[in-house]
């Protein structure tokens, strides 16, 4: 699996005319990976090299034994996961945004009261934690280089800015013994739900759309 975030920085880029600025698409960090042979540290470490030619990204690839995160943000960084709870939004990993570190403890609230599995009422109780969409105090919010009240646009879990927004939410479930999982809920514009949520399952008799 594999997953990729811009990182948040209002600071311009290298003009395309130099010869360091990003020239691949963080697309294709996806694709590249699912198509490459290698392991998740393998492939997270060969990306040294080519780590300048994306613009900041982070990214998260997991092969069933390992989970790596890497950055090319400031320097570049391959780390693998350690079991536990982790938060990742437009910047670094466990950054101290408010909307990651307080969707964190209430992620790990729910899973240690409410083990995987849940069923429905799982599932529903963690899109609610996903679309929370509370406005930290300005003393509160991050400077990334970018307008205050965009600043304040961005801030909760769940963007709702009009035509700018959330446009899924995701869970993904892979559990020790079992079927992987994944659920998503589809937003468009002004955070109105788009259809019912799609479930995805490796185990052919539990694909449906709920």
């Amino acid at each position: 699996m594999g997953l990729v975030t811009n990182v948040r920085n209002g600071l311009p880029l290298p003009s395309k005319s130099r010869r360091d600025a990003p020239d691949r698409s963080r697309g294709l960090l996806i694709s590249d990976y699912l198509e490459s042979p290698e392991s998740a540290t393998s492939f997270a470490r060969q990306l040294e090299e080519s780590a300048t030619r994306y613009a900041p990204f982070n990214l998260m690839v997991g092969d069933g034994e390992e989970l790596v995160w890497v950055s090319n943000y400031r320097q570049f960084t391959a780390q693998s996961l350690a079991p536990g709870f982790y938060g990742l939004s437009n910047a670094e990993l466990d950054s101290d945004w408010p909307k990651v570190q307080r969707g964190k403890a209430e992620f790990q609230r729910h899973l240690e009261l409410n083990p995987p599995g849940g069923g429905p009422a799982w599932e529903s109780a963690m899109f609610n934690i996903l679309g929370n969409q509370l406005r930290p105090d300005d003393e509160e919010l991050p400077y990334t280089h970018v307008p205050r009240q965009i600043e304040r646009m961005v801030s909760p879990r769940f963007v709702q800015a009009g035509v700018y927004g959330t446009r899924a939410s995701t869970l993904v479930d892979i559990p020790d013994n079992g079927f992987p999982r994944i659920v998503e809920r589809r937003f468009g514009l002004f955070g109105r739900r788009l259809g019912n949520d799609v479930a995805i399952s490796a185990d052919p008799g539990r694909a449906t759309k709920s």
